[in-house]
């Protein structure tokens, strides 16, 4: 039902006869929606030859994630005789959506501490795991202290946080 942006998704795949005849010339046909994808294109066409009635046959379609949102997938039976179906399926593709916002007063006193906030969240669907925070302090700015266990590299002017793991919504 849910797979991370990025990801593989398999969707299995039960393919049955249930008549009382042959069904000759199946094929399983797939139209890849968008924000989803396969290595082969977006057009997908598998011939499984003839299913005799009451064989039930297993395979798995693999595509790869590609968009955040919920996706209808359509796969199709096409046989000899006009034989024909269909079977769809919703796929929620979850991804985090990091956004940062950098607040504190737009002047400020030389030799004077001004105080600044950063402030990081995660809008997306999906945790975020290991997110790197980095700020660039300009010239002029001296580094005082900072909090959320900050290390601030000298060498780069920078003061750098670690998160393994931003929840959505946080």
């Amino acid at each position: 039902e849910k797979v991370l942006i990025g990801q593989q998704l398999e969707i299995a795949l039960t393919i049955s006869n249930t008549g009382s005849g042959k069904a000759t010339n199946v094929e399983i046909w797939e139209d890849v929606p968008a924000g989803l994808s396969h290595p082969e294109g977006p057009q997908l066409k598998q011939n499984i030859g003839t299913l005799m009635p009451g064989e039930v046959r297993n395979d798995s379609l693999f595509l790869k994630a590609e968009q955040p949102g919920v996706i209808e997938n359509t796969i199709r039976l096409i046989g000899d005789d006009g034989l024909t179906t269909e079977e769809t399926i919703s796929v929620e593709v979850i991804a985090p959506k990091l956004e940062v916002a950098l607040e504190g007063p737009s002047r400020r006193f030389l030799e004077r501490q001004a105080n600044y906030q950063l402030n990081v969240a995660n809008a997306g669907t999906a945790s975020a795991t290991n997110v790197e925070i980095s700020v660039q302090l300009s010239r002029g700015f001296t580094f005082v202290s900072t909090d959320f266990e900050g290390q601030y590299d000298p060498n780069r002017h920078a003061v750098f946080w670690s998160l393994a793991q931003l929840p959505a919504g946080a």
